[in-house]
């Protein structure tokens, strides 16, 4: 591989370029650590559910992405698959009974699209598990509408979900009569996942409180993962929950995704470990695609092994080192070339190699950066591997 040959073809077939200073605001997930993750290749294509209560599936970044039910016939108000659900052909809305699982709502847009929204060339915006499909369950938040969790828990089982994710931690439950019904109700669907092979994924809250002292659901079941938060410099996220059962922290702080204001395209910087939420499941999304046969406590020794300690956050296992995980699957080497541009300008290319781990065998070769006169500018440009 002559990489001075590759970076003047490179150069020949770029566009404009869209530059930004070495230390841009917020996280980008293909700008971090987390990129090299998102390079690992397995067979088994993997299904996410998105619990949440508020979804837009306009977004660009759902194009193509959304789970089609192909024994389901759209708009013919039969029931075709005979599960209960008619014409459920890409999710289902638990709080109106229809199958459209959309309420011009962004949350659940902004945790889907952490773990398989489409790439942004502009903003590196894109999905940890871009080759999954998403299936978006809406249900509801007042407590009369919480029954709905289950149901949804058990229709994403059903429809062979391989992760459920559930950005949400509620509170105060048992408060409401009728709801320590419901409360148990979701504890049953929720292990019936677990014992199904689905690994379900849900967040310790915003709220700073101590799951060893205070109920949170359904970060307090025992049968699902539980994500806390960082910043991007791997600081505690201060709001963030905590406890010797949450597992992991990953970035949840200034994390770009799409907008909080209804719109069909655009990104912006969010908060919330909702968002480490779904990148925890896209991780395990990722480990699915590798071996779909990982049960929860599988994945969770794995990712334990590759887990750090985060001074001022008590957690059960730390902050996840995904280069270290990475690492498992892969052998990456990075190269530069300096040369000139058509100006004549000195610049830098940064070539990512990827090959199997413990292998000669070349995944791909990723031209990720152009440095010109301080400036980084974002490539992100696969490079066919016979040049």
């Amino acid at each position: 591989m002559k990489f001075l040959l590759v970076a003047l073809i490179l150069l020949s077939v770029i566009g404009p370029l869209s530059g930004e200073s070495f230390n841009f605001s917020g996280v980008r997930v293909l700008e971090t650590d987390y990129f090299n993750l998102t390079q690992v290749e397995g067979a088994h294509s993997v299904l996410v559910a998105v619990i949440d209560f508020d979804f837009n599936l306009n977004h660009v970044a759902y194009d193509g992405r959304l789970f089609v039910n192909t024994s389901e016939i759209e708009g013919n108000g039969i029931d075709d698959d005979d599960n209960g659900y008619v014409d459920d052909v890409s999710g289902w809305n638990f709080v109106d009974d229809t199958a459209t699982p959309h309420n011009d709502g962004t949350h659940g847009t902004a945790t889907g699209t952490l773990i398989v929204g489409n790439y942004d060339s502009e903003l590196n915006i894109g999905g940890l598990m871009r080759d999954a499909k998403v299936l978006p369950l809406l249900v509801g938040i007042l407590p009369g509408q919480r029954s709905a969790i289950d149901d949804a828990v058990r229709y994403a089982v059903a429809m062979g979900a391989d992760v459920i994710n559930m950005s949400m931690a509620l509170k105060n439950w048992t408060i409401f009569p009728a709801d320590s019904v419901h409360l148990n109700a979701l504890e049953s669907a929720l292990q019936d996942a677990e014992d199904a092979g689905v690994i379900v994924v849900t967040a310790a809250g915003n709220s700073s409180d101590n799951l060893d002292e205070t109920d949170v659901y359904p970060a307090n079941f025992d049968s699902v993962l539980v994500a806390a938060g960082h910043d991007k410099d791997l600081n505690p996220y201060s709001d963030s929950g905590y406890g010797s059962d949450v597992g992991f922290a990953l970035y949840s702080k200034d994390v770009w995704s799409t907008p909080e204001a209804l719109s069909n395209s655009g990104f912006e910087e969010r908060t919330g470990n909702s968002l480490a939420t779904a990148l925890l499941s896209g991780v395990i999304a990722r480990l699915k695609s590798v071996d779909p046969t990982s049960t929860r406590d599988e994945a969770e020794t794995l990712l334990a092994s590759h887990a750090v300690s985060l001074d001022g956050l008590t957690l059960e296992h730390g902050r996840l080192d995904v280069v270290s995980l990475a690492d498992d699957y892969l052998d990456v080497e990075i190269k530069y070339v300096d040369t000139t541009d058509n100006d004549d300008t000195p610049i830098t290319l940064e070539f990512h190699v990827f090959k199997e781990e413990g292998s000669d065998e070349l995944i791909r070769i990723i031209a990720k950066y152009l440095y010109r006169e301080g400036v980084r500018y974002s490539l992100f440009q696969e490079i066919e591997h016979d040049v």
